[in-house]
C-alpha cells in the first residue's frame, strides 16, 4: 500500500516539474501586445490601386480574417476609382454583359417570378 502512495507522489512531482519547465520555456500564455498601426499597408494598397495593379494588394491576417480598417480603406479606394472612371467604361462593361441603357441587370439567385424556380417554357 505504501508503494502505491509513493508512486502517486513521484508521478505528481514529475508532473509539477514538467509544468514548471513548460512555463519557464514557453511562458505563461500572456496575450500578445496590440498590433502596430497599419498606415504603411493602407498606403501601399492605395498606390497599388492607383497603378491598377490589384495583384500587389496586401492585407494583414488577424484572428478572424483580415484587418477591417485595411479592408475598409481598400474598398473605399476601389469605390473612388470606379466613381472617377465611371463614364465610358461603365457603358462598355454594361454592353459586354448585355445590359441595355437604363435596364438594371438581373443577378443570379434573384427571384424573377415570385419564386426561386426558373420560369417554365
Amino acid at each position: 500500500m505504501l508503494s502505491w502512495i509513493l508512486l502517486i507522489l513521484v508521478i505528481a512531482f514529475v508532473c509539477l516539474l514538467g509544468v514548471a519547465a513548460s512555463v519557464h520555456l514557453f511562458g505563461r500564455g500572456e496575450a500578445l501586445p496590440p498590433l502596430g498601426e497599419t498606415t504603411d499597408v493602407i498606403a501601399h494598397n492605395r498606390r497599388a490601386v492607383e497603378d491598377g495593379d490589384l495583384d500587389a494588394v496586401r492585407l494583414e491576417v488577424v484572428h478572424r480574417g483580415y484587418k477591417m480598417d485595411q479592408v475598409d480603406a481598400l474598398i473605399t479606394e476601389l469605390a473612388d476609382l470606379r466613381r472617377q472612371a465611371g463614364g465610358p467604361q461603365a457603358a462598355v462593361a454594361a454592353a459586354e454583359i448585355g445590359v441595355e441603357s437604363g435596364e438594371t441587370p438581373a443577378f443570379e439567385g434573384e427571384s424573377h417570378n415570385g419564386s426561386n424556380e426558373a420560369p417554365h417554357r
